[in-house]
C-alpha cells in the first residue's frame, strides 16, 4: 500500500468500530450470509482492520486468521479476538504468506480498490482455497454518490484528513467477476446494498434524502469449484 493509505488507516485506527461509517456497517449482514460460516471453516480476512468478520468467524467457531498491514489496527483486533491469528503483511507483496488450499472461507471487505493488480491477487486467493472454497468480496459502489453525502458534524472522523484519491481504483462487477473468473473461481451472487435507512442517523437531513436508495456497496461471492 503507499504511504499516504498506510497513514490513512493507522490514523483510523482508534475510531475505526465507534465511527459510524457507512461503508463498514450496511454490508455486514449481507456479507456473512454470503460466507456462511461454519465450526469447520477455515477463513482468512484479508485486510483484516480491526478484525470484525475474525470475530464473527469465531462466534460461528471457524479457526481464523486475519491480515493487514497495520499495526494498529492489528493491535486492536488482536485484543478482540483471542484465540485467531493475525499476521502482517501488504495485499499488495503477492504471494501471501499461506500455504496452498489451506483456507475454506476469505472475505475481503473494502480493500479491493488499494489494490493495482486484482487479477494477481484474485489468482492468489484461489491457491489459498481449498477446492469447494468460497470467497466474499465487498467494494464500494462504482455508482455510489459520496460526492453528495453531508455527514452530520458529531459523525466526522478526527485526526489529519488525508486524499487518498491518487491510491484508489473503483472496480465495477465486470471487472472484479472477470478478474475472479481468469483465476478459476466462479460467481455466484452479487448485491447492490443501497442507501437505507440505517444512514438517516449518520447523514445530515438534506443528504440523506438526496441520496437515498442510491447504490452503496457491491457485494460479491465466488466459489472455487
Amino acid at each position: 500500500m503507499g504511504p499516504r493509505t498506510q497513514k490513512a488507516y493507522s490514523q483510523a485506527a482508534a475510531n475505526y468500530d465507534a465511527e459510524p461509517n457507512s461503508v463498514l456497517f450496511t454490508e455486514t449482514e449481507i456479507v456473512l450470509a454470503m460466507l456462511e460460516l461454519r465450526r469447520d471453516d477455515r477463513l482468512l480476512d484479508a485486510a483484516c482492520g480491526t478484525g470484525k468478520y475474525v470475530q464473527a468467524g469465531l462466534r460461528a467457531g471457524a479457526d481464523c486468521a486475519g491480515l493487514d498491514f497495520s499495526d494498529e489496527m492489528l493491535a486492536r483486533a488482536a485484543a478482540k479476538c483471542p484465540g485467531a491469528r493475525f499476521t502482517r503483511h501488504d495485499l499488495m507483496a503477492l504471494p501471501l504468506p499461506f500455504a496452498d488450499g489451506v483456507f475454506t472461507k476469505i472475505v475481503l471487505a473494502h480493500a479491493l480498490w488499494h489494490v493495482g493488480a486484482i487479477d494477481k491477487l484474485f489468482a492468489d486467493f484461489a491457491r489459498l482455497l481449498a477446492p469447494g472454497g468460497r470467497l466474499a468480496v465487498s467494494v464500494t459502489h462504482p455508482g455510489a454518490s459520496f460526492k453528495s453525502f453531508e455527514y452530520r458534524a458529531e459523525d466526522l472522523p478526527g485526526g489529519e484528513e488525508i486524499d487518498l484519491s491518487a491510491e484508489r481504483h473503483r472496480y465495477n462487477q465486470a471487472e472484479i467477476e472477470t478478474a475472479a473468473m481468469a483465476a478459476g473461481l466462479r460467481p455466484i451472487l452479487a448485491e447492490t446494498i443501497p442507501v437505507d435507512e440505517r444512514l438517516r442517523p449518520v447523514l445530515t437531513p438534506a443528504a440523506y434524502e438526496r441520496v437515498k436508495g442510491t447504490p452503496l456497496i457491491l457485494a460479491l461471492r465466488f466459489d472455487k469449484p
